[in-house]
């Protein structure tokens, strides 16, 4: 059996890439440092795969990781907005020497195959949504620390074209749009906005309707693409893909941040009011695939939005819960 590398596959998407390879007869092998990690991912990893643990800023970890496998899938990054803000400097290095590392250590041990994982953020405030893959990606502030992950997956997708243009049979980019499901961990849109309306009933008991906090007017909007679509989708770009090509993974189903806290909230049978409240900079009002690309490939979204919610709030309040 060929081994395949998952950098970054203890975390939400890796687990689920990891075990889908795993699935369809792969060996697979991980490499990740835990920065965000959890015990019990660890331990089923350590059961079921190759595992390496270090850090991919280091040569030698990577090195250790590449050696005697056929491909690569490149997770490892440092996501959550608030990351974003508070340690920019190591969301770059893990970003940019990371994927240098990488990329430079596949082709010097004969790697054809590699994918990297991008981010919607590439886009910042696309110009055009629905959005294809061929809007041009923009940064808009080098000061704003906001910017230091999609800073990061632009300069990925340039080292990833560029690096394996002659070097490798097929490399591509996949842009993912939001993708939840459970165990996801708590900090994106989904789990955060779960754990306030559960936090705020949890306050006000007895109240018949709870306020919670929604970021600005709620007006802004995304669509979310349930987890195993999204790994359905990037193993649908890696096989049938072109080499060179850039794939959006996601849905074209787009939905305001208010009218999916609405939903949240009636999956968790909770009355709640939304009040406005500020707004951090950098934000984005609009993000939207256009999967025209991916489409052409077979690919179709097989979770609806509020099936994949009621799956994936079971876990966020499973988590609360405990707490």
């Amino acid at each position: 059996m060929s081994t395949v590398l998952v950098t970054g596959g203890l975390g939400f998407i890796g687990r689920s890439l990891a075990h889908e390879l795993r699935m369809r007869g792969k060996t697979v092998r991980i490499l990740d440092n835990q920065l965000r990690g959890n015990a019990k991912y660890l331990e089923a990893a350590e059961e079921n795969y190759e595992l390496v643990l270090g850090d991919i800023r280091e040569r030698e970890v990577v090195k250790k990781a590449v050696e005697g496998c056929s491909e690569i899938y490149h997770l490892a990054a440092i996501n959550g907005t608030k990351n974003f803000y508070n340690i920019p400097r190591q969301v770059l290095e893990v970003g940019v020497i990371g994927t240098h590392l990488l990329l430079d250590e596949s082709i010097s041990q004969g790697i054809k195959k590699f994918l990297f994982m991008s981010s919607s953020e590439v886009y910042q405030t696309p110009k055009v949504v629905p959005t294809d893959e061929s809007v041009g990606l923009y940064l808009p502030d080098a000061v704003n620390p906001r910017y230091s992950y999609g800073g990061s997956k632009i300069a990925g997708e340039l080292m990833t074209m560029n690096y394996c243009r002659d070097a490798m049979e097929k490399a591509i980019v996949v842009r993912p749009h939001n993708v939840y499901g459970p165990n996801m961990g708590f900090d994106h849109v989904v789990p955060e906005l779960a754990m306030k309306i559960l936090q705020a009933r949890k306050a006000n008991p007895q109240a018949k309707t709870v306020d919670v906090p929604l970021e600005g007017n709620g007006a802004a909007s995304r669509s979310f693409v349930f987890i195993d679509d999204f790994v359905n989708g990037t193993l649908l770009a890696m096989d049938k893909g072109e080499h060179l090509h850039t794939y959006h993974v996601g849905t074209d189903q787009e939905i305001s941040i208010l009218d999916l806290a609405k939903r949240i909230a009636k999956a968790l049978e909770i009355d709640t009011n939304f009040v406005p409240s500020g707004l951090p900079s950098g934000g984005t009002m609009r993000r939207c695939p256009d999967i025209s690309r991916l489409r052409s490939l077979g690919y179709e979204p097989q979770v609806e939005l509020d099936r994949g919610l009621e799956m994936a709030l079971n876990t966020v309040r499973d988590h609360f819960d405990q707490m």
